[in-house]
């Protein structure tokens, strides 16, 4: 980081844990038995690097725009 800069960011990573659950027959969908479940992870960053220089200004948008 250098004197100039306000904040340096370096290879940032963010996951989201989401979990999934397979059905295999509709039959199994009404009773609940026999659900398939696994683990896995939403990787929303990955590898993220920037930096803001003092008196910069900066936004992050969504796709909503919010």
């Amino acid at each position: 980081m250098r004197e100039s800069d306000a904040i340096c960011l370096e290879n940032i990573y963010l996951d989201f844990p989401r979990n999934d659950t397979g059905v295999v027959w509709f039959k199994e969908l009404l009773t609940g038995r026999n659900k398939i479940k696994s683990e896995s992870k939403f990787r929303a960053l990955d590898n993220v690097s920037l930096t803001i220089k003092k008196g910069e200004v900066f936004g992050i948008l969504g796709p909503n725009g919010a």
